[in-house]
C-alpha cells in the first residue's frame, strides 16, 4: 500500500505493488511526468479553479513490511543524487536536506532503475512508513528504490547525525553521534574533510563489538579553521562511500561583521541611534539610552537638560527628557559613567522624526528615479537628515542596532553623493520642510523580500489567527534545524562555485578568486519576528511622529490573510511605542509589471493584496497612496519612478499630521448603483475626476454568472458609469484588478489616481492560504 500527500504540490498517482524479493523490497515507476513533477492536466485545472498553486516540491510515504531485522540499504533512482532530499522513517527523521554525490553511483549509472546509494537504514522485522521528500526547485521526487538487506559489514552497518548545530565558530567542536554495529566486531576511523582543499584530517575512531542492535557512539569533530567540512570514515583498509557514512555538512563560520565580544557589549555605550547629527523627535518625550555595567550610575546630558539614571541587570540604561521644540542651535548629548568615561554626540536638531520600513520598493535609489539627480542637485537641505539602521547580535544573542552615521541631504553639486538617498525619503523629506520649516530626520528600516510576518511580533503571531500556522511552521523548522541545514546546503553550493572558479582562473593563468567568506549566521530574514526584533523592537523608544510603509509585494500569496495580518502589526507597533495613534501611512503595491495587460479579467493575487491594504484604512489614523500610474512599459515590480511616491506620502503626512488643507487622497469608491445593463460607481476625493493616459478601460463587469469582460467606462460628474455589451443584467465592477497596467488611469484634479477595488464579495484566490509554500 502506497500513502500519499502533497500540501506543496497536487498529484494524483494510483497505487502500485512493493514486493518483497528474498532480501530486497523495490518500488518501481511512477504515473506522473516525473521530470516536470506536476499532476495530468484535469487534475491542474481542477488545482487552479480551486485557486491553489502548482508547487514543484512534495513528499510521498509508502507502507513497507520488512521480514528480518537488521541494517537495510536505500538505493534510489530517477532524480540527481545531488539534489537535497529528506529521508523519513516511521515519522521519524533520518536525513534532511542531504544528498548523494557521484561517489555513491552505481558504476557505470544505467540510464533507468536504481542509480546510487542514499543511506544506511536499521528496521525491525514488521511494517513500517517510508517517506520520501523534496523541498526544492525542481521537485523531482525518486521514481525507483529499493531497501537491500545488508551483510554484516563496515559499508552498511553505520550511520552519523549530529547531535547539535552543525555551524559552529573556529576552534569549537561539533559532537557527532555515531549509530552502529552489527554482529561482527567493526571500527571505523574517521576524518574530517575541508571542502575548499580536499585536506584530510584524522580526527578519531569509533568502535562496535558484536552486537544484536546498533548502539550509539559519540565523538566531538573539532573545528579548528574557518571552512566547510565533511566526514569520510575508512575501516579494513578501504574508504566508505559518503552515503555510508552520511555525515552531513559541517561548518566553521567567523563571528557575523556586526557582532562584537560580550566584554564590548557591556562596556559603556549609548544606543546606535544617537550618533553625529541626529534629529531626535520635537514635542514628544525624548528617550535616551544605552549600556554600562549593570547597576552603574549614569548622567545624561541633552543640551542643558540633565538626568541620572541607572544600568539595571542587563546593563541597559535609560534616561527620558522631558519635550522640546524645534529651533535654536544644535546641541550636544553627553552621557558620563559612573567611573568618569564620557560619550559625546555632536550637532543633534530637534524636528520632526518619521520611520520608514517595508521591504525593497521603499528603497529605490535617487540615481535610477526620473528628475531625482536635478532636484536633488539644484539645492541643498541640511537639516533634513536620513540613517539607515543596521542591526548587530551580542555575543549573548541580544539584538541591538549598530553605530550609524546620519547623512544630510546636502550633495554640493556632485552626483556622486545621492548614492546614500532614497528618491521616497528624499521627496518626502523635503516636501516636509519646505513646508514646516524645521529639520526632518528620516529613518530607514526596510529589508527586501521580505514578509509582514517577518516585522510583526511573536506574541502578536500567537493572538493573531492567520498568523499562527507560519509560527507554528517555524518553530517546528527551528527545533528540526531546518535554517542551518538550509544554509548548509547555500554554504556547500557557494564552495562548489568557488572551487570551479579557482580551476578556471588556474587554466587561464589568473589570479584565483579570494576563498568566500563564511560566516556562523544563519539568521532567516523572513523568519516570524527577525526584522521586529533586529530593527524595529531595538529602534524603540526612540521617539518618532510616525511610520511610513511600502510593503506587501511578498505576502500578495497570502492576500486574504493581509486583512488580518496588517492592522495587527500597526497595533504591534503602537503598542510598542506606547502610542495607540501613531500615525501610519502607507503605499498601495504596485503592479508587478509595467507592460499593457494581456489577460482577460479575473482573479489576481496582487489585486487581492492592494484590497487588504485599502480595507486597511479602517484602522484609525492611517492613510494610503496609490502607485499604479507611475509604472512605465518594460518595468518591472521595482519601477524607477519613486519620487511621486514621497510626495503624495508627504501630501498624506501634511494633511493628516499637520492639519494642512492639501487634497491627500485620489478617489475612492464608496457604494455603487445597479442602473438596468449599467453600473454607475460613486466615490470620496472626487473633485475633477478625470483619467489619465489613454482610454479608461481598466473596469472589469460581471453578471450573475460571474464571468468577468473588460468593460467601457463614461465619467459623469463625480460618478464613473461601466457597462459591457456581453453582460445584459450586471451586479459587480471590478477597477484594474491585474496584474499589470491597462488603459488609462482614474484620478481626481490633484492627479492622485484611485486604488485598485471591486465591488463585489466572490471567494478569493488566496482564501485560507496562511503560509507561504516552499517551492
Amino acid at each position: 500500500m502506497k500513502r500519499f500527500l502533497f500540501p506543496a504540490c497536487y498529484l494524483i498517482m494510483s497505487c502500485a505493488a512493493l514486493r518483497a524479493q528474498d532480501t530486497v523490497i523495490t518500488r518501481e515507476g511512477w504515473n506522473y511526468d516525473r521530470q516536470g513533477f506536476v499532476a495530468p492536466a484535469s487534475e491542474v485545472e481542477e488545482v487552479k479553479k480551486a485557486g491553489k498553486g502548482i508547487k514543484l516540491s512534495g513528499w510521498v510515504e509508502y507502507d513497507v513490511e520488512i521480514p528480518k531485522s537488521g541494517w537495510y540499504e536505500l538505493w534510489l533512482g530517477g532524480t540527481p543524487p545531488e539534489w537535497p532530499r529528506d529521508v523519513f522513517v516511521d515519522g521519524q527523521t533520518v536525513t534532511r536536506l542531504q544528498h548523494s554525490s557521484g561517489d555513491d553511483k552505481l558504476s557505470p549509472a544505467p540510464k533507468e532503475g536504481i542509480q546510487f546509494k542514499e543511506v544506511n537504514l536499521y528496521l525491525t522485522a514488521g511494517k513500517h512508513v517510508l517517506k520520501l521528500q523534496r523541498l526544492g526547485f525542481p521537485g523531482v521526487l525518486p521514481s525507483v528504490w529499493e531497501l537491500r538487506q545488508a551483510a554484516a559489514v563496515p559499508d552498511s552497518s553505520i550511520r552519523a547525525r549530529a547531535s547539535g548545530s552543525r555551524v559552529v565558530e573556529p576552534g569549537q567542536s561539533v559532537e557527532m553521534v555515531f549509530l552502529g554495529g552489527t554482529s561482527e566486531p567493526l571500527e571505523y576511523e574517521i576524518f574530517l574533510v575541508n571542502q575548499m582543499t580536499d585536506q584530510e584530517v584524522s580526527v578519531g575512531t569509533v568502535a562496535y563489538p558484536s552486537v544484536k542492535d546498533p548502539i550509539e557512539k559519540k565523538l566531538q569533530i573539532p573545528l579548528k579553521e574557518t571552512g566547510l567540512y565533511t566526514l569520510k570514515a575508512k575501516s579494513q583498509g578501504r574508504w566508505l562511500r559518503p552515503s555510508d557514512l552520511k555525515a552531513g555538512y559541517l561548518l566553521a563560520g567567523t563571528k557575523a561583521a556586526n557582532e562584537t565580544s560580550r566584554e564590548k557589549d557591556l562596556s559603556f555605550q549609548v544606543a546606535g541611534i544617537f550618533s553625529n547629527g541626529a534629529v531626535l523627535q520635537q514635542e514628544k518625550p525624548l528617550p535616551v539610552w544605552g549600556w554600562a555595567t549593570p547597576g552603574s550610575a549614569v548622567t545624561v546630558q541633552l543640551g542643558e537638560l540633565e538626568r541620572k539614571t541607572v544600568a539595571d541587570a542587563d546593563g541597559r540604561w535609560l534616561a527620558v527628557f522631558d519635550p522640546i521644540k524645534a529651533g535654536g542651535p544644535a546641541f550636544d548629548l553627553v552621557a558620563t559613567a559612573a567611573d568618569g568615561k564620557k560619550i559625546t554626540v555632536k550637532d543633534l536638531v530637534a524636528g520632526e522624526v518619521w520611520l520608514l520600513s517595508g521591504q525593497s520598493n521603499m528603497g529605490g535609489p535617487m540615481s535610477s528615479a526620473p528628475g531625482a539627480k536635478e532636484l536633488a542637485l539644484a539645492k541643498d537641505f541640511f537639516d533634513v537628515r536620513y540613517v539607515d539602521v543596521y542591526d548587530r547580535t551580542t555575543a549573548d544573542g541580544k539584538k541591538r542596532l549598530s553605530n550609524i552615521a546620519w547623512v544630510p541631504a546636502v550633495f554640493e553639486g556632485d552626483e556622486k553623493r545621492l548614492s546614500r538617498w532614497r528618491a521616497i525619503h528624499y521627496a518626502f523629506g523635503t516636501d516636509l520642510h519646505k513646508e514646516l520649516n524645521i529639520p526632518i530626520g528620516l529613518v530607514a528600516a526596510n529589508r527586501g523580500g521580505t514578509f509582514i510576518s517577518s516585522w510583526t511580533s511573536r506574541d502578536t503571531h500567537a493572538k493573531t489567527p492567520s498568523f499562527q500556522a507560519t509560527l507554528e511552521q517555524s518553530l517546528r523548522e527551528e527545533k528540526e534545524r531546518l535554517p542551518e541545514l538550509v544554509y548548509l546546503v547555500k554554504a556547500a553550493d557557494t564552495i562548489r562555485k568557488a572551487r570551479a572558479a579557482a580551476a578556471k582562473a588556474k587554466e587561464e593563468g589568473k589570479e584565483p578568486p579570494k576563498a568566500p567568506v563564511l560566516t556562523a549566521d544563519f539568521s532567516n530574514s523572513n523568519s516570524p519576528a527577525h526584522n521586529y526584533e533586529a530593527l524595529i523592537e531595538t529602534l524603540a523608544p526612540f521617539a518618532i511622529r510616525g511610520v511610513l510603509w511600502y510593503q506587501g509585494e511578498s505576502d500578495s500569496g497570502m492576500a486574504e490573510a493581509y486583512r488580518e495580518r496588517f492592522p495587527a502589526m500597526i497595533a504591534n507597533w503602537r503598542s510598542l511605542w506606547k502610542d495607540p495613534d501613531l500615525p501610519f501611512f502607507f503605499v498601495q503595491v504596485a503592479y508587478g509589471k509595467g507592460d499593457a495587460c494581456v489577460t482577460p479579467p479575473g482573479d489576481f493575487t496582487g489585486a487581492e493584496l492592494k484590497e487588504a491594504q485599502l480595507m486597511t484604512l479602517s484602522v484609525p489614523h492611517t492613510g494610503m497612496v496609490v502607485t499604479d500610474d507611475l509604472m512605465k512599459p518594460g518595468d518591472d515590480v521595482h519601477y524607477p519612478d519613486k519620487l511621486p511616491v514621497g510626495h503624495r506620502l508627504a501630501r498624506v503626512a501634511l494633511a493628516k499630521s499637520y492639519d494642512r488643507p492639501l487634497a491627500y487622497s485620489g478617489p475612492v469608491c464608496t457604494r455603487h448603483k445597479i442602473q438596468g445593463n449599467k453600473i454607475r460607481l460613486f466615490f470620496d476625493h472626487a473633485e475633477g475626476l478625470q483619467v489619465k493616459g489613454p482610454q479608461l478601460n481598466a473596469f472589469a463587469i460581471a453578471g450573475e454568472d460571474r464571468k468577468w469582460h473588460w468593460a467601457e467606462a463614461t465619467i459623469d460628474g463625480d460618478t464613473v458609469v461601466i457597462s459591457s455589451p456581453e453582460v445584459s443584467a450586471p451586479v459587480a465592477v471590478r477597477y484594474s484588478w491585474a496584474d499589470s497596467p491597462r488603459g488609462g488611469v482614474l484620478v481626481n484634479k490633484e492627479g492622485l489616481p484611485s486604488p485598485v477595488f471591486r465591488t463585489d464579495d466572490w471567494p478569493m484566490v488566496t482564501k485560507g492560504i496562511t503560509t507561504q509554500e516552499k517551492n
